[in-house]
């Protein structure tokens, strides 16, 4: 008759914390009670410590990442909230606004002819405003292609022959 080994169950490996039957190979706990070992309980003054420094700094006080500490607060039921920071102040103090400011699409554009020229020699590489010497200058008489200095009517030549046709302003 052929000796069998009795199943796992029989040779006393159980989980530590809920009591079924576990593989011998496993370390002590199911699966299921292995992963619930893992997840830190939150700290006892977590919530005070999340008003005044808010989630990221909270995060680094406890020396855990933003997701612990995201599911801490989804545990404890608090609602979101901004970020914690300090108001900043500039110079005579007014605050400083924060968040997107409405600008103009199309500032400090050149819409003189060469200036559209510029505009659409830049598709095949760098253009600028310069010097006659070719120090950049954002006010300078002429304009730096590549390696080339080119005056106003230089700039337009190059870039008809590339097919540029004006539009009027």
């Amino acid at each position: 008759m052929k000796e069998t080994t009795p199943p796992a169950s029989f040779r006393g490996h159980h989980c530590v914390d809920c009591g079924t039957p576990i593989s011998p190979y496993s370390r002590g706990r199911c699966r299921s009670c292995g992963y619930k070992g893992l997840k830190r309980e939150a700290p006892d003054d977590f919530a005070k410590v999340v008003r005044v420094m808010g989630s990221q700094g909270a995060a680094r006080h406890y020396h855990t990442s933003l997701s612990t500490v995201t599911r801490w607060r989804r545990e404890m039921g608090m609602v979101k909230h901004e970020r914690a920071k300090r108001p900043s102040f500039s110079g005579g103090g007014t605050f400083r606004t924060r968040g997107f400011v409405e600008r103009p699409l199309m500032t400090n554009r050149d819409f003189t002819l060469a200036g559209q020229a510029a505009e659409f020699l830049r598709h095949y590489g760098s253009v600028y405003r310069c010097d006659a010497s070719g120090k950049p200058n954002a006010k300078g008489t002429h304009w730096k292609r590549n390696f080339s200095i080119l005056s106003d009517d230089q700039i337009v030549s190059r870039a008809k022959r590339l097919g540029f046709e004006p539009f009027d302003v």
